[in-house]
């Protein structure tokens, strides 16, 4: 048999090239082992016109080949992985068929390691029956054994943990030093867990007793269990802010949590106080999931406004926070606001959903609203995302490349808009918020999966 063909292009998200007989006018195949093992066998009878343009071939056009990589190639170790593009049967590799992976995502996976410094996570679900709280997910263990952590409830142990090894966890976070499980943990509520107004739950190191990561406790308010007295959204409202399979425990829980991190962050990058702030704007406020709390607070002595360009959860808001200032937003700006007339705005989940060049509308919009010297908080898609959801290699690699991608459409509220291509999944790089955010504001600080356990967070002081 004479075999020709050639390896085209090969890059982290697929491989492609052409091959074919020149005794045979039949399609042929293509094998990709990887470290030695065959991964694929592949046909070559993909259309590639330009290869009879130059007369390398018969006249027939079917000879190209392509193959996307799967998430578990992907995310193999990269000194591990060696690549190999044969004629299907035999061992004769395709001219530039032989290449290491690591030279295809080790500068990805060093970009995204350096974000991550030297914090362990956790990513809890958490649900509430019959005085019992049952809590399941994955850590990330940062130069810690699981054996030396465990799940407290107001100080006190949970009542029962198990850390359950699990082979998808470890490739989709190989290149971390950490180690990785999931885990499940169920515990009984006592009558002392409601003397106070919350309840806090932390992932804490046994030997220090302290939180494996203070930015990701859980916060429960003691109105939860109580929910049915609480003045809520009903859940297609909720759901419009939080997705279709929000339930108003986790909505509650997820709010208090947010308003509590929130505080707590901002002291620490600031050492300022909600008491130091006399008018404060949800910027994308939805239903109030986050504004509640600041107005709820009796220590508060501020003013909230509320907007969002959701003109129906705005409309709850005026029915039921009689003393919040709510108003619908324009999608584009500018707000109905003065300048200067902000001390915090606070925008959680937002540019999560922001083109690029609406992102750059808001940012100078708000920074003309806020007091020189206010402070400016923030959530984005960043890394961490990247790696515990569903998004394609091929997006993660645009942004990393990019700093930013804006091109899937998010349903939860896009639909429900005037302009479809408005509300989008968007995704940022931390290098790219540093760089361009860093524009309008003085970046204070930039943390890893700390809203919801999943978007970064950047605090911001305006100029």
């Amino acid at each position: 048999m004479q075999l020709l063909g050639h390896v085209d292009v090969k890059n982290s998200q697929l491989i492609s090239g052409w091959a074919f007989n020149k005794e045979s006018k039949e399609s042929i195949y293509v094998d990709i082992i990887v470290n030695d093992v065959l991964q694929a066998r592949v046909a070559a009878n993909l259309p590639r016109p330009d290869l009879a343009r130059v007369n390398v071939t018969d006249g027939s056009t079917l000879h190209g080949f392509q193959y996307n990589w799967p998430w578990r190639v992907r995310t193999m170790p990269t000194e591990q992985t060696e690549i190999k593009v044969c004629f299907a049967n035999t061992k004769k590799t395709l001219p530039n068929g032989l290449f290491k992976f690591a030279s295809l995502i080790e500068n990805y996976s060093k970009q995204i390691e350096s974000e991550f410094r030297d914090d362990s996570f956790w990513r809890p679900s958490i649900s509430i029956q019959n005085r019992k709280i049952h809590l399941g997910g994955y850590v990330l263990a940062k130069d810690l054994e699981l054996k030396s952590t465990d799940f407290v409830i107001q100080g006190r142990p949970f009542e029962q943990v198990k850390f359950i090894e699990n082979e998808q966890i470890q490739k989709q976070f190989w290149f971390l030093s950490s180690r990785k499980a999931l885990f499940q943990a169920q515990t009984s509520l006592i009558d002392s867990d409601f003397e106070n107004k919350e309840i806090i739950i932390d992932w804490v190191n046994k030997k220090t007793n302290q939180p494996c990561n203070l930015n990701q406790r859980i916060y429960i308010p003691k109105e939860v269990f109580n929910i049915d007295k609480i003045n809520l959204p009903t859940q297609q409202l909720a759901a419009r802010v939080s997705g279709p399979k929000i339930n108003m425990t986790q909505f509650v829980i997820g709010g208090y949590s947010t308003y509590q991190t929130m505080l707590q962050i901002i002291n620490e990058c600031t050492e300022k106080k909600l008491s130091d702030f006399k008018k404060v704007l949800d910027w994308g406020c939805g239903c109030g999931r986050v504004s509640r709390y600041f107005l709820n607070n009796p220590d508060a002595e501020l003013e909230l406004y509320g907007t969002d360009i959701d003109s129906v959860n705005i409309d709850w808001c005026r029915q039921n926070f009689s003393t919040g200032n709510f108003s619908v937003a324009p999608l584009y700006p500018p707000l109905q606001f003065e300048d200067n007339q902000f001390d915090l705005c606070f925008g959680i989940s937002v540019f999560t959903h922001l083109t690029e060049y609406t992102q750059h509308q808001w940012l100078q919009e708000i920074r003309r609203i806020m007091k020189p010297g206010g402070i400016v908080f923030m959530t984005y898609h960043g890394e961490f995302v990247f790696l515990s959801s569903n998004v394609s290699t091929r997006i993660m690699e645009n942004t990393l490349d990019e700093g930013f991608n804006s091109e899937i459409p998010d349903t939860n509220l896009g639909t429900k808009l005037p302009d479809k291509d408005y509300y989008k999944a968007t995704y940022h790089s931390t290098d790219y918020v540093r760089r361009v955010w860093g524009n309008y504001f003085d970046i204070l600080d930039i943390r890893q999966a700390t809203n919801g356990y999943y978007q970064n967070i950047v605090v911001m002081r305006a100029i």
